[in-house]
């Protein structure tokens, strides 16, 4: 649902034409979010924006929707250190996605956790900070759960478990030069002092970096931008709406802890999902369901458009339109799972999962959508 215009109680979509159409690798197209085209999956991407060739190849220059680079401190994510000579294989037999390419020429994958019905309990970005040592990014909140769970699966492993929130904060960089400085800059951080790593779901996510708290007041924006205050600072708020604006789900709000399936919320889109590695918990209804083709739903973005006009962080991050009216919506906001209902016959085609602002995500059924000819047509929250 590319952009909605809320009048009174209703909001009109301009379609979600080509929601289900394949692309290589039995991957669905999009899932992108392409904020001045229509529609949402319709973009011929070679199935996932992915993360090969980023390397000194491509950088978030020829994607980005942004015009300027701008950072935010990111208060609601936390740490986790996994620490031992088993921590790789600890996670591996746990996470959905493949933990050993990490140190060898990986740096951080985005991974989830599966109860054993295969339905999302926990997601992080996983990322190798030295041989033995794992830092675990994951939703603060979740982060005495998280620690629960995986220490009811320790046993004999060789590892460490430690919530290290508290000397640690999450940072993000998003914008069109922002792939092309970590290229050049990630070889001279090698410290450890500060641990920069690309966001491993899709390249207009651009730069993350976990940085210590005890760093002088300005480090750690110095510690992303090269010339220091060259890149804006904007609000966590408006970071977190351009992240769903991308379709690309985070933390409980995003993926209600057991409440879904990884394929619906779109991780193996966003590479979090590995098909060629061994069994963890959850796999085999998790493998079944993509060999057979079998997802009947996908979490989509939708925008609400606003009165006009742009919110300061929107401007600061060059934002165009509908994204940035739709950070500076100031209406109410669908509760969470509202239906979303086809204008004249009143079938329902899915639910809203969250809502930030003006930018959420809802989880439509592909058959229904494309049931009306390709295109959702209007459709009233």
């Amino acid at each position: 649902i590319p952009c909605c215009k809320r009048t009174g109680g209703a909001m009109l979509s301009r379609g979600v034409g080509g929601l289900a159409r394949r692309v290589v690798a039995g991957r669905w197209a999009g899932c992108s979010a392409v904020l001045d085209k229509s529609p949402v999956f319709g973009e011929a991407l070679s199935g996932r924006r992915a993360l090969s060739g980023w390397n000194g190849v491509q950088t978030t220059a020829e994607s980005c929707r942004l015009a300027n680079d701008s950072w935010a401190k990111l208060e609601n994510r936390g740490v986790l250190r996994v620490q031992g000579v088993d921590a790789r294989k600890f996670l591996q037999g746990l996470t959905t996605n493949n933990m050993l390419v990490l140190g060898a020429g990986t740096k951080a994958v985005s991974t989830a956790i599966l109860n054993a019905q295969g339905r999302v309990i926990f997601d992080a970005i996983v990322c190798s900070a030295d041989p033995e040592t794992l830092l675990m990014e994951a939703d603060k909140q979740q982060l005495p759960d998280l620690l629960k769970t995986l220490k009811r699966y320790k046993l004999r492993a060789k590892v460490t478990l430690e919530d290290v929130s508290e000397g640690f904060h999450v940072l993000a960089a998003v914008g069109p030069s922002v792939g092309r400085w970590w290229v050049e800059a990630s070889a001279k951080q090698s410290d450890g002092t500060v641990l920069t790593y690309q966001d491993p779901r899709t390249i207009d996510l651009a730069v993350r970096c976990i940085a210590p708290r005890a760093l002088p007041d300005g480090a750690d924006a110095a510690a992303l931008a090269a010339a220091g205050d060259a890149w804006a600072r904007v609000s966590e708020a408006a970071f977190e709406m351009y992240r769903a604006s991308l379709g690309a789900p985070q933390g409980p709000e995003d993926l209600p802890p057991g409440g879904c399936f990884p394929l619906e919320c779109n991780l193996e889109l966003y590479g979090s999902v590995s098909f060629a590695k061994g069994c963890y918990v959850g796999q085999e209804l998790t493998a079944r369901t993509h060999f057979r083709g079998q997802v009947r739903k996908r979490l989509v973005p939708f925008l609400l458009a606003g009165a006009g006009g742009a919110s300061e962080d929107a401007v600061k991050m060059g934002a165009a339109a509908p994204l940035a009216a739709a950070m500076a919506f100031a209406g109410d906001a669908p509760a969470v799972g509202t239906p979303l209902l086809v204008a004249g016959s009143g079938k329902q085609v899915g639910k809203v999962v969250s809502c930030r602002g003006g930018v959420g995500l809802a989880m439509v059924r592909i058959q229904q959508a494309m049931e009306a000819g390709g295109g959702l047509g209007d459709v009233t929250i």
